[in-house]
């Protein structure tokens, strides 16, 4: 063959396959060996060329592997395909099986993703000439290396420093095998050692832009080890991570930084210690981040939250502290992205653990079903209590003695036999809602996941049928609602009577209720806006109903009752207004008696007036 063979000539004659008819693309069988029309092209290619050129049966072109290594050390996709088409030229007798993995897993012309790729690596590794090929220079993979997913045990099996091309803390990645057994095969057939490095290096995961190595990690999890370290993170370790990362934009939370990874990478904020100052944050929203989510929502989500698909993936360490993520996931909620995909490691390999926003943070439109059986945990640095109508209510105090790690001191087999307990009574409604105190790192809170994760008997081969629809939701401690992030002033309006049924009240009762009012309508503002849990439900226009009772016994001051989001009765922001209003509370035993001496009712209209 030619030396002289252009760039765009070779490129031409090995891409051509690309254009077929999708029908084309179904794998072909000949003498019983499945051919697809990748390997075809291929396979034509080299043995047109090794007719053309008998002389270049068992060497390669030098002049050709020489152009090979200048175009592949461009990191051109375009230049990156020419050279693959020149090295398919420059050695007409390359191994098919070696070809093909070079096409699929680094020729833009030909590159194969997701599972395409898979279906190629199972298919090679019944390939005896791959296995060959494969055993010779990775002598203790005995299946593929994609099947490795610990760098060091991929490292020691393909027995790096006996190429020459690596260091010790060099990244090393699945695919870089299929490149060794390049150089391999190039210093078989007597090509000099060094062109040999000079055309594989550019192919090795060591010689990758930042850039480069970021995709590799968000595509095919892998050098995901070193771009975490690029980043300052130490990723947390989780059982429950499954799946690759999903679509969405990328958040990073860093010790120092919370970054807008999706945004360029540009900082959003600074971080002290993993928290974000008190001047950033308007109640449990962070407004910058908003700002900067709002755009990326997907057409076919919206900011009313009816669709909740809009997902963002969060990358961040160990280390940081429950608080800020949650000030995250709520500031994505309230930007429109109600779920998240967060970053763990699983293996050694980079996995995401899919959490849904708690449904007090959404409108109660858009609340689709209350889980009355769902398993409900609250995780402080003391100990865990159960809550909610599904378990006894009960707190599991942590070890002791205990040295804090970020997996925390919670005694997790405690925490697993009580899941365990709950799985049994509720084997298809396996969901988790956890609320988490805002110092707790976040390695601590997936340390509680995958315990209430082996309770459930998740990770078992016998898993329950609620295994497989599992969702978590993440809140704070005390939990966040719809308007945790509000601004503005509470005010309250002149308050009306209205009868009960048209009981007889007299008229001087109900003048002395109304006049006992003004002078308390402050204090009563203040009851309410003391209470973040009451704000945080409380609507835009809303209407505060104190209910008077007339004496069991018929004789002495009536008494109150508050009615504020449902029935207050006995709580302590009744008896902040009822003190306001210089009102004993109720002592009603029954709801028939307190039907029957209600006598009217004290009708305050609020409104939330926005900062001027």
């Amino acid at each position: 063959m030619s030396a002289g063979v252009s760039r765009t000539e070779a490129s031409t004659s090995v891409s051509q396959p690309g254009q077929t008819h999708e029908s084309d693309l179904r794998p072909r069988y000949h003498h019983g060996v499945r051919v697809t029309t990748q390997s075809t092209a291929i396979a034509l290619a080299l043995a047109s060329l090794a007719v053309a050129a008998p002389s270049c049966k068992s060497v390669c072109d030098d002049d050709g592997l020489r152009r090979t290594a200048v175009a592949f050390e461009e990191r051109s996709s375009d230049l990156r395909a020419a050279g693959f088409a020149t090295l398919w030229q420059a050695c007409p007798s390359m191994p098919l099986g070696l070809a093909r993995s070079l096409a699929a897993e680094f020729d833009p012309a030909h590159e194969l993703e997701g599972d395409a790729l898979e279906r190629h690596h199972a298919e090679r590794s019944e390939d005896p000439q791959w296995r060959t090929l494969l055993h010779r220079t990775c002598p203790g993979v005995t299946h593929d290396p994609f099947d490795l997913a610990d760098p060091g045990a991929l490292r020691d099996a393909c027995t790096l420093e006996r190429h020459a091309l690596l260091r010790a803390d060099d990244v090393f990645v699945p695919r870089d095998a299929t490149a060794l057994v390049l150089y391999d095969w190039l210093l078989s057939v007597r090509v000099p050692l060094p062109l040999a490095q000079d055309v594989v290096r550019p192919l090795l995961a060591v010689s990758a832009t930042a850039e480069e190595l970021e995709a590799m990690c968000w595509s095919e999890s892998v050098a995901c080890e070193h771009v975490v370290a690029s980043w300052g993170l130490s990723l947390p370790d989780s059982s429950l991570g499954r799946s690759l990362p999903g679509e969405g934009p990328r958040i990073l939370v860093a010790r120092d930084r919370l970054t807008l990874l999706t945004l360029q990478g540009a900082p959003v904020l600074s971080l002290h210690d993993g928290r974000l100052a008190s001047a950033d944050r308007i109640g449990r929203a962070i407004p910058l981040l908003r700002e900067r989510l709002t755009p990326l929502v997907p057409p076919e989500s919206d900011t009313e939250l009816e669709r909740p698909d809009a997902s963002i993936v969060l990358v961040a360490d160990r280390a940081t502290p429950f608080g800020t993520l949650v000030e995250v996931l709520f500031t994505a909620t309230k930007a429109g992205f109600p779920s998240a995909s967060l970053f763990v490691r699983r293996d050694h390999a980079l996995r995401s653990l899919a959490v849904v926003a708690p449904e007090t943070w959404l409108p109660p439109t858009n609340v689709v079903h209350d889980r009355a059986s769902e398993f409900r945990l609250v995780v402080r640095h003391d100990g865990v209590s159960t809550v909610g109508p599904t378990t006894d209510p009960r707190t599991i105090p942590n070890l002791e003695p205990c040295d804090p790690s970020p997996r925390g001191c919670h005694d997790l087999q405690a925490v697993a036999s009580v899941a365990a307990g709950y799985a049994k009574q509720h084997p298809r409604e396996l969901g988790l809602s956890l609320g988490v105190e805002d110092e707790l790192p976040l390695q601590a809170v997936l340390a509680i996941l995958d315990a209430v994760n082996r309770g459930y008997g998740c990770e078992g081969p016998t898993a329950p049928p609620g295994c497989e629809y599992l969702f978590i939701r993440l809140d704070g401690a005390p939990q966040l609602y719809e308007h945790s992030d509000r601004v503005g002033t509470l005010v309250l309006g002149d308050a009306r009577v209205e009868r009960w049924a048209s009981r007889v009240v007299s008229s001087e009762t109900e003048r002395t209720a109304l006049a006992a009012y003004a002078p308390a309508r402050e204090a009563i503002g203040r009851c309410m806006t003391d209470r973040p849990d009451v704000i945080g439900r409380w609507p835009d226009t809303g209407t505060l109903r104190v209910q008077y009772l007339q004496p069991s016994r018929g004789k002495g001051p009536m008494s109150g009752h508050l009615w504020l989001l449902a029935n207050d009765h006995g709580t302590e922001i009744e008896r902040c207004v009822l003190d306001s209003l210089g009102v004993e509370p109720d002592e009603g035993t029954s709801f028939r008696d307190f039907l029957e001496r209600l006598r009217f009712e004290l009708v305050i209209p609020t409104r939330f007036e926005p900062p001027p």
